[in-house]
């Protein structure tokens, strides 16, 4: 009896408030049980399955019965979850009470599920570990399964920015090293309910790589990006048990944790993703514009925006996360989300509107009282700088937390306002961008902030197109992190690699220390700051 084997049977989740009946054995009750469930019901059916998985992973039963049980009811629970997500994928975050109860009521289906084929494998091998007669494909399906709906749980888990719920890696690991030592790890194996066969080195494959491109990071469309990416080059990526590789990275071998965990040699595998990188610097280098095309097989290429592709190298460690030595820290500072916030208390608690008014009475601006900011509506919300405990920071950004009771909606890619000076005097508006987000058990949220700038003035932009002028926007001059690099403004908008004339404005700018600015008329080059956010960098040309 294997190591391998042994593990199978223990470490399942344990689910709280079930109750009703467990799935019947006999097949024709079975049958009679999901003929009569209430699917004029969404939910209630959904609840259902889900007390019947949880209750008869309890029962003893014969591996074959089990995994006979399972096959027709899997159908109509991967339907049960589809619907589910239907209701909250998509939504704003933090997700409300109803919303976060079908995310969790979907997260335990693919967990017991998960589990539930685990068993049966179990079950069925037992009690020696090895494959009984003619039962091979059997168990190599139970494997299959098990993994395919761990794979879902962290997949759901990642678009939700939480962490995952105990057990799920540990499970993961489990059955792959159970098939590796069965050597059905490269065995295609039919799904029906799928309508596809796969391997299970793939899929584990697959569940690793994106746990390694760090999907907090990534917006939710990003990451159906970085998974196809994934799943494309699973099969070209390799696992060994030592690995003395440059590319390579750590997964344990039955720990609860994720790929690239701090765990001793003698505990792990090896991942060997050389293919990915080297196509991955193969797109930075033949990008074009702001896409770049990453070639997962001769005639096959994915296309990637060039932000979401700097992230995934940064990821693997092709660029470092973090450029600065970190300094672990406990304070509190203020926050503003958004650039309408930032303009707002970076031109002195003055809504845009004034702003241009005021712009238009300095005299100097060429603006007539028939500009086109009359038309414009005034800031319908009063802005408001919400307070964030600092966990962490370096020269390059902070690691914040913000709690529960301040309902925070927030996204990758954001744009953050942070001052750290004190409440009595003047503040000095820093500018950065979420580079990753996770919230918390009880409802916090911690992000990950890139600083763009360390100081920022309000102005107002108009862009001139074809000798035509523009309207009136709000933007901010970022001052640079570094000495020699050119100025920079940043705008609501999309401009990917555009070159704009535009005129800036100022008005307010109470830190700074030489003659006054009126206006002025700059040829620059725009970026697009994130594929998912309508921020754009405009880049002064020298």
């Amino acid at each position: 009896m294997s190591v391998q084997f042994n593990r199978l049977s223990s470490g399942f989740a344990a689910m709280e408030g079930v109750q009703g009946q467990a799935l019947p054995a006999d097949s024709r009750a079975l049958k009679h049980w999901l003929d009569n469930l209430p699917r004029g019901n969404a939910r209630e059916m959904a609840v259902m399955l889900r007390n019947g998985l949880a209750l008869g992973i309890k029962a003893k039963m014969e591996g074959s019965d089990r995994y006979n049980q399972l096959e027709p009811v899997r159908a109509d629970v991967i339907d049960s979850i589809a619907w589910l997500e239907r209701q909250f994928l998509g939504s704003p975050l933090p997700l409300t009470h109803d919303r976060l109860a079908n995310a969790r009521l979907a997260l335990q289906l693919n967990t017991l599920l998960a589990d539930s084929y685990r068993l049966a494998c179990f079950e069925l091998c037992f009690p020696n570990g090895a494959i009984p007669l003619l039962k091979s494909t059997m168990v190599g399906s139970a494997l299959q399964r098990s993994l395919w709906h761990y794979q879902q749980v962290l997949v759901l888990t990642w678009k939700l920015y939480q962490t995952c719920a105990e057990g799920v890696w540990q499970g993961l690991h489990r059955v792959y090293q159970f098939a590796l030592s069965l050597k059905l790890e490269s065995k295609d194996i039919a799904d029906p309910g799928l309508g596809r066969s796969m391997r299970i080195h793939d899929l584990y494959v697959e569940t690793a790589l994106m746990s390694l491109m760090n999907p907090f990071a990534f917006a939710q469309t990003e990451q159906d990006q970085i998974r196809a990416l994934a799943k494309g080059f699973s099969p070209r990526c390799s696992i060994q048990r030592f690995s003395a590789l440059e590319h390579t990275a750590k997964i344990p071998v039955d720990a609860d944790l994720p790929v690239d965990a701090d765990v001793p040699d003698d505990e792990v595998a090896y991942l060997q993703n050389a293919s990915l990188i080297s196509a991955l610097e193969h797109a930075v280098v033949s990008a074009d514009g702001g896409q770049a095309d990453v070639e997962i097989t001769r005639g096959q290429s994915q296309t990637l925006h060039i932000s979401v592709l700097k992230k995934v190298r940064r990821a693997l460690g092709l660029a470092s996360a973090r450029g600065f030595a970190r300094i672990y820290d406990s304070y509190e500072i203020e926050t503003i989300v958004a650039i309408s916030g930032i303009h707002y208390f970076a031109a002195g608690k003055i809504d845009f509107e004034n702003y241009i008014q005021n712009l238009s009475q300095m005299g100097n601006q060429g603006l007539s009282m028939a500009a086109d900011w009359i038309s414009m509506g005034t800031d319908v919300q009063a802005q408001r700088s919400l307070r964030a405990k600092v966990l962490d920071h370096s020269l390059g950004g902070y690691r914040l937390k913000w709690s529960a009771d301040q309902a925070l909606r927030i996204r990758v890619g954001e744009i953050i306002g942070l001052n750290t000076i004190r409440a009595d005097l003047e503040p000095i508006w820093m500018v950065g961008v979420v580079r990753w987000l996770r919230y918390e058990q009880d409802g916090s949220v911690l992000a990950g902030i890139k600083l763009l700038s360390r100081r920022c003035s309000a102005v107002a932009l108009r862009i001139n197109q074809a000798g035509r002028a523009g309207s009136l926007m709000r933007g901010l001059e970022l001052t640079p992190l570094d000495s020699g690099l050119p100025r920079r403004f940043l705008m609501s908008g999309r401009l990917e690699g555009q070159k704009q004339e535009v005129e800036v404005m100022y008005t307010y700018e109470p830190n700074r220390l030489g003659p006054p600015r009126l206006v002025e008329h700059l040829k620059t080059n725009a970026t697009t700051l994130a594929s998912n956010m309508d921020y754009s960098i405009l880049v002064v040309e020298a």
